[in-house]
């Protein structure tokens, strides 16, 4: 269970690092708008305009991802 917690922990911060990240990234590249999902399954939204930049991102898919990975992992190691 210890494993699981620090694989799910892990996972959840590298996604959070990235997403921190990658609003520079975007930036630098000029993507344009976008949104990925909606509502509650909200992943990614992307604002590029001339008023001002910002990024959301929600956190359920998130969480979600985190828990995939961290359970994939335990029973890859139970194996």
């Amino acid at each position: 269970m210890t494993q699981f917690l620090k694989v799910f922990l892990a996972t959840l911060l590298t996604l959070g690092l990235l997403f921190l990240a990658l609003p520079a990234l975007l930036q630098l590249a000029d993507v344009p708008s976008f949104r990925l999902g909606d509502g509650w399954l909200l992943v990614l939204a992307w604002r590029n305009e001339a008023e001002g930049t910002g990024i959301e991102f929600g956190v359920l898919p998130l969480g979600i991802l985190a828990l995939a990975v961290a359970l994939i992992d335990s029973h890859r190691q139970t194996r």
